[in-house]
């Protein structure tokens, strides 16, 4: 029973959203540091969520080096996840000789940099060395290599969700507790999916507002998989998540309507079916 428009929709229960997610979005576009804060920003939001807080949406002003700190956690517990995989594929690369070339040293430079396209290093990898006249990798190696990585992938939001109810990240690591939830709950976990994935292209697509769209889609991915474990605890009273789900009803819309935010402005909505996506501008 989720509500992806209300996902979608959380962030105008804050009535200094625009602010919030234009500094979001800029923050993103900053060199190594961009997308772990913007990933200790998503993690402070799910406390809100959960806990008591004065708005939905945590401040970026005097946050900003504490967002950095709490996102590079994050990013330790999504490279935990890979490490196994990409540990594998550099033993077999090894064994065989591989020697790095200029475009290997490139991309690595450009994932450093940008570390918001790492988690596409792994299939990149994998395309390239499958590729050309010497392949390294042989196909049956490669999709074995991608079958495992889209495991790890279809697992790590149960992590996080892990994270968030006990408040330390080494929890992600605790399959024995992660797995069965998600056996447990595996409709709504699904769904959650299935709508976050919806969510994700629309918002990585939104050229030329895709810093912001990332921004809004990371909220709303991680709202929705949160109130699947909000489902789980019983629904309980504190934080926002009762006030988010309450926000918007569900069902299949399209095209253009107007909301009124937490502030009383008027906000453009684009309908995108099960869930919706708030506008900056005012109508």
């Amino acid at each position: 029973m989720l509500h992806p428009r209300s996902a979608g929709l959380a962030p105008l229960l804050d009535p200094k959203w625009r602010q919030k997610l234009w500094i979001g979005g800029l923050v993103l576009c900053l060199p190594v540091i961009g997308w772990p804060a913007v990933l200790g920003y998503r993690a402070a939001f799910i406390r809100n969520l959960r806990e008591p807080a004065p708005s939905v949406l945590p401040p970026w002003r005097g946050q900003f080096w504490s967002h950095v700190v709490l996102g590079a956690r994050a990013m330790l517990v999504i490279l935990g996840y890979f490490a196994p995989i990409y540990a594998t594929l550099a033993g077999v690369l090894l064994v065989r000789g591989f020697t790095p070339t200029a475009m290997t040293w490139s991309l690595t430079a450009f994932f450093v940099l940008f570390p918001l396209f790492a988690p596409l290093s792994l299939p990149i990898a994998c395309v390239l060395l499958t590729t050309g006249t010497s392949p390294w990798l042989g196909q049956m190696e490669a999709l074995a290599l991608l079958a495992a990585y889209g495991l790890m992938v279809f697992l790590l939001p149960a992590g996080f969700l892990e994270v968030s109810r006990t408040w330390r990240f080494r929890s992600a690591f605790a399959l024995w507790r992660t797995v069965p939830f998600v056996i447990r709950h595996f409709g709504d976990y699904v769904r959650a999916w299935w709508h976050s994935s919806c969510m994700s292209l629309v918002g990585h697509f939104a050229v030329p507002l895709s810093p912001w769209g990332v921004v809004w889609c990371y909220l709303g991915i991680v709202t929705l998989f949160q109130e699947v474990l909000w489902h789980a605890e019983g629904r309980p009273a504190t934080g926002y998540m009762a006030a988010t789900v309450a926000a918007s009803p569900r069902g299949l819309r399209f095209g253009r309507g107007t909301r009124i935010d937490a502030a009383g402005a008027p906000c453009t909505v684009v309908e995108l079916g099960a869930f919706a996506a708030p506008l900056p501008g005012r109508r």
